[in-house]
């Protein structure tokens, strides 16, 4: 294990905990880095992180229960529950479950870089999204998006007269006793043993995450937690100890291609997989169970980096005695101005991209480039691997350029979707 992460320790690409576990028995768990780089505090199993998407899998627990009790009823129309919620009687919390409501993604908004600024209650938050108009009919298709879960918290609320940290405090933390974990409601609450959060900063540096206000992520993204305490969350989501086996199937069950409700499920390492992955300013999570043989992986960092997922895959393989897939050999030397040259411009992809059809713009410092957004979003330092491979930093993706008859790319592929340079 820790000669698979030094390589990314060396090049500050990875730091945090890693923790394996059997049968909810903890096997290996391990802190690297530094949780507070300023005061050279290093990161052991009990630091608490950020945990980002994460906290999806917990409010869809919350809803179950709610659901178990007679509270609310998965399929009936919103309007039920919030009759003032527009176009609520072509909507239901399965729909939100399972990101087939067709809201868009309250993350795209021009005006979300600011408001996560500020402190946000559920209902200011649903504001924002609750007058857009729908990007498809209500269960046509599957399309991710965090104000699902933003509104099933409101939900929550409305419905238990609690505000959601309470509630999940209440009904899941206290219960399977999570004492390290719990939703950031106010910013000004000391949270013992919670790291620092770093981003990436060029292509071997750090420096400290934007600032963000919590609460703007409440019910997607809100909680903070530990290795272990996530390794028990697994045994309960998994077992008897909260939900009912009805309500487990249903979590577990894909409604889309590879969705159930907060978690994705898919196969790795030749075996069936449940898993979540999270990121946020200054922190990435990476959780992995394999239901069959009942091993769980928990990767978290303080650091803005999706290699988080690429770890527990190799983790995993290591697990199971398979060579796990090698990591990228970075390359520390600087490109040359020409070779930098030929890859600055504005590349358009198409509506099957992460954000439809969307450009970035690859620009060129001191023989290193990054790629910037229309939406103002902080630039992604490409790290080389080759003169036309990197890796983009932030989210650990590979791009590829492909070199045109005049010298200059004529395309850039990033995890497999292809844009063309706009001339």
């Amino acid at each position: 294990m820790d000669a698979y992460l030094a390589p990314l320790l060396r090049t500050n690409n990875f730091s945090g905990v890693v923790a394996v576990a059997k049968q909810g028995r903890v096997t290996f768990v391990k802190g690297y880095g530094l949780a507070d780089a300023e005061q050279r505090v290093p990161n052991s199993p009990g630091t608490v992180f950020h945990i980002a998407s994460l906290s999806k899998p917990f409010t869809s627990m919350a809803i179950l229960l709610l659901a178990e009790r007679g509270r609310l009823d998965l399929d009936q129309p919103l309007s039920k529950l919030l009759p003032d919620y527009p176009g609520g009687d072509r909507l239901t919390i399965h729909q939100l479950l399972s990101h087939r409501s067709g809201i868009p993604n309250i993350n795209d908004f021009d005006a979300y870089q600011e408001m996560q600024l500020r402190p946000q209650t559920t209902a200011s938050l649903v504001a924002q999204f609750k007058d857009k108009p729908l990007e498809f009919s209500p269960g046509e298709r599957y399309a991710y998006s965090n104000s699902n879960f933003n509104l099933l918290a409101h939900i929550i609320e409305r419905v238990t007269g609690q505000t959601y940290g309470a509630f999940i405090a209440q009904e899941i933390l206290r219960p399977i006793a999570l004492q390290h974990t719990g939703h950031r409601g106010d910013m000004a609450m000391i949270v013992p043993a919670l790291a620092d959060g770093y981003a990436p900063q060029g292509t071997m540096g750090i420096e400290r995450a934007a600032y963000l206000d919590w609460t703007a992520k409440t019910g997607n993204g809100s909680l903070y937690s530990t290795a272990a305490d996530l390794i028990r969350f697994v045994c309960a989501a998994h077992g008897d100890a909260l939900l009912s086996p009805e309500s487990r199937t249903r979590m577990f069950a894909k409604h889309s291609e590879n969705a159930g409700y907060g978690w994705f499920l898919t196969q790795a390492n030749g075996r069936e997989l449940h898993h979540v992955n999270g990121r946020s300013p200054g922190w990435a999570a990476q959780l992995d169970h394999y239901p069959k043989e009942d091993v769980t992986i928990v990767v978290l960092s303080n650091l803005y980096s999706s290699v988080t997922t690429p770890i527990a895959r190799a983790i995993g393989a290591m697990h199971f005695g398979l060579v796990p897939e090698a990591m990228p050999a970075l390359r520390a030397e600087p490109l040359s101005a020409g070779e930098t040259a030929r890859l600055v411009g504005t590349y358009r992809f198409g509506a099957d991209y992460y954000v439809p059809n969307s450009t970035i713009t690859i620009t060129a410092r001191g023989g290193r480039i990054q790629a910037e957004y229309p939406s103002g979003y902080t630039p992604s330092p490409y790290v080389p691997v080759s003169p036309t491979s990197f890796i983009v930093r932030p989210f650990w993706s590979k791009a590829e350029f492909t070199i045109g008859s005049d010298g200059n790319a004529a395309t850039l592929t990033i995890d497999g979707f292809r844009g063309v340079r706009e001339e």
